[in-house]
This record gives C-alpha cells, structure tokens and sequence, in this order.
C-alpha cells in the first residue's frame, strides 16, 4: 500500500511541476486593431513560431458593412532576423514594462497593439492602446 501512495505522489509532484512550466507553442504573437469612423476596423495578427515560420492575417470591415476581407501570408523569417527578434524579445528592458489591463466603453478611434510572448514560467503580455472615447452627443 506504501508503494501505491508514494506512486500516487509522484505523479501528482511530476503535474504540479509540468504545470509551472509554459508550453512553448509559438515565439510571440501581435494584434493590432484600428479602428477609423470614417473607413472601418483593420486587424492584422502575426504569430511567429520558433522555427521562424509566421502566418499573418490582415482583415478589414468597412463602415459600410457586408463581408469582410481577410488576406493571409505565411512565410518563414531569415535566420538573421530570427536571431534578433528573438534577441529583442529576451531583451530585460522589454520585460520590465508593465502595461494596464485594457478597459472597455465605446471608442470612436483607436489604434491597439497587443503583444504575447511565452516565457518560461508565464506568458508575458502587453498591451499598448492610443483610443479616443466617443463623444457625447448633444
């Protein structure tokens, strides 16, 4: 029975420490979002994985509505080039920024840039919004 509960225990110290552990999947991710009254809302999404291989997705709504238009690019990054985002996103001076969650409410503009990068223990995310709140109308 002592062979059966220390199985027991083992197995439950080999989950708790996997699941301090983030799963690699990509190297980071970006959204953007703008949003302009008079055109209509562009998203474009990157995910870049550690390989270099990246799909970027760029979509529009226009004000006038009907479908929107998505077009997607997937290519792989240089090895070069690679090595410096990788860089950069290592960088300490990246991850000592601090950014404030996001609140809701109606937005007349905005341009938002959102930023995932996995890190060893955690996913770091930013979140970067320049937006104008709509105005009161009289």
């Amino acid at each position: 029975m002592k062979s059966f509960g220390l199985a027991i225990v083992i197995v439950l110290l080999g989950q708790a420490s996997a699941q301090t552990l983030v799963e690699k999947l990509f190297l980071m991710r970006s959204d953007t979002t703008t949003v302009d009254p008079y055109s209509g809302m562009t998203r474009i999404c990157v995910v870049v994985l550690a390989d270099g291989h990246y799909r970027m997705e760029r979509s529009f709504q226009s004000v006038q509505g009907g479908a929107s238009e998505t077009k997607i690019f997937l290519d792989t990054l240089p090895a070069e080039d690679l090595k410096n985002l990788q860089a950069a996103l290592d960088s300490e001076d990246l991850q000592r920024i601090k950014t404030p969650p996001t609140r809701g409410g109606i937005i007349q503009e905005m341009d938002m840039l959102s930023l995932s990068i996995p890190r060893e223990h955690t996913l770091s995310e930013y979140r970067f919004s320049n937006r104008s709140p709509a105005k009161a109308v009289r």
